[in-house]
């Protein structure tokens, strides 16, 4: 049985005052979905890119001459 096969079950053994409330709770949760962008992992170049970025970094500060290794 699948997961909306058993939903649908349980909601066909349920009182109509919970049925309204799950009702209710599903379409808050369909709207959160479609209003929010799901999150995507950034892919193994822009991670790298990033990394490289801070050693580039880290070696422009330490051919700083002493005194002048702050960042603005």
């Amino acid at each position: 049985m699948t997961n909306k096969e058993h939903l649908i079950r349980e909601i066909e053994q349920a009182p109509d005052a919970l049925v309204s409330e799950v009702l209710n709770f599903f379409l808050f949760l369909k709207q959160r979905q479609s209003a929010a962008p799901i999150p995507q992992a950034p892919s193994p170049a822009a991670q790298s890119s990033g990394i490289l970025d801070l050693l580039h970094q880290v070696e422009v500060i330490q051919d700083m001459p002493m005194g002048h290794a702050t960042q603005e």
